[in-house]
């Protein structure tokens, strides 16, 4: 049987499912202009960094670049707005293999890229060093690992990689390799570090349709193994849409498979050498509003693992985000949920009768576990709407 507690908490209206207590808690991250935070990395203090930016109120092309450092419990440790460019912003970060932390500045008026480069921190948010400037031209595309920096130039006209690079932090070129590799893996995530070289996890087209695919190489730019898992369908278009290494050396992941119109979600779990051990579809407790927007998220929390789904009531007021719960071997424990509407945010909007909602992304972070999501009114006057964006981090419930 199903049991759900609801609490008010200062405008917030936190729902659980049963199994867990009530969560309680949120935090309100933004100001008076239009802000955007990510969650991006955890150091190993269990502090974790939010990267985005900060907008000038009445302005909201102008904004600084912004790095958030947080406590597992929801207070600041340190904030960093960096004073260079008109529209700047840190779209990656993460902790390097020395301990600093490592940032995408982009300056980007009017969407128009001028300037990229890799900047560095000390752990306590002071800048260190000289930036290190970065090739913006189209094609370039960059993941930051934990080892160091993985470049891909791909050449669109051609529909082909040309090459792909592997430098550590050191400035050290590990390897470079034409043609780049077999796999092709999304912007921000697809890339997990280790001691003996990188796993790469995303998709694989061939003649039959495109398939999830994980695969691993050395330092040197060898493989060493690589895995494809059969498409359910004919001609279907399937993706490993993000992995994580589990406790124990194996790994866990969740994807999708498209086949005409209809989506299947699944999770799979890998062995040490890239076996495929399970694959096993996602089903939801569909009890909610009319549209579902499922999300490639899996997020770790003391040896389990959540999935997340986003459901609207139909009419943008309310939202609720459900967590599905699994142990490492992909069985199901249960769910979890946070509901959000427009009458029960923490910060008020002007009143308009469609709010926007977005992002979802899950924090674990020691005894904490936490969802950064950013809502905005929709309104036809555009400065009022943009001063109205809120980026909010709302404790989520556990089991």
């Amino acid at each position: 049987m199903k049991v759900i507690r609801r609490a008010l908490l200062l405008g917030l209206c936190l729902a659980l499912l049963a199994g867990s207590a009530l969560a309680e808690g949120f935090v309100n991250l933004g100001g008076e202009g239009c802000d955007q935070l990510w969650y991006r990395c955890s150091l190993a203090d269990g502090r974790f960094i939010l990267a985005g930016l900060r907008g000038e109120p009445g302005h909201y092309m102008n904004h600084k670049a912004r790095l958030l450092c947080m406590n597992p419990d929801g207070t600041v440790s340190w904030e960093y707005i960096d004073p260079e460019g008109q529209s700047g912003m840190y779209s990656k970060a993460v902790v390097t293999d020395d301990g600093r932390i490592c940032a995408v500045f982009d300056d980007s008026p009017y969407q128009d890229t001028q300037a990229m480069s890799l900047k560095f921190f000390t752990p306590d948010g002071q800048p260190e060093g000289k930036p290190v400037p970065l090739d913006f031209s189209l094609g370039m595309e960059y993941w930051l690992t934990s080892r160091g920096l993985l470049t891909r130039s791909y050449n669109y006209g051609l529909n082909r990689c040309e090459y792909i690079e592997f430098m550590a932090w050191n400035g050290r070129t590990l390897f470079r390799r034409r043609g780049g590799l077999p796999v092709s893996f999304g912007p921000d995530d697809g890339v997990i570090a280790e001691d003996d070289g990188l796993v790469l996890y995303g998709s694989e087209p061939d003649d039959e349709g495109t398939a999830a695919k994980i695969m691993k190489v050395d330092y040197d730019g060898n493989i060493l193994w690589s895995s494809i898992l059969p498409l359910e369908t004919d001609m279907g278009s399937a993706c490993l849409g993000i992995c994580e290494r589990t406790q124990d050396g194996r790994y866990i992941g969740r994807g999708h498979e498209l086949s005409g119109n209809n989506y299947t979600y699944w999770k799979a779990v890998f062995s040490a050498d890239g076996r495929v051990l399970s694959r096993k579809e996602i089903s939801y407790d569909d009890n909610s509003g009319d549209e579902t927007f499922d999300q490639d998220m899996m997020t770790e929390f003391r040896g389990k693992y959540m999935a997340m789904e986003v459901d609207s009531d139909g009419t943008a007021q309310e939202w609720t985000y459900r967590y599905l719960w699994f142990d490492a071997d992909g069985n199901e424990l249960g769910t979890t949920e946070v509901r959000i509407g427009k009458d029960t945010l923490p910060v008020p909007v002007y009143g308009a009768d469609y709010v926007s909602y977005g992002g979802g992304d899950t924090i674990s972070a020691g005894d904490y576990l936490w969802m950064l999501f950013t809502y905005r009114e929709n309104n036809d006057d555009l400065e009022k709407e943009m001063g109205s964006c809120e980026v909010i981090l709302a404790r989520v419930p556990v089991l």
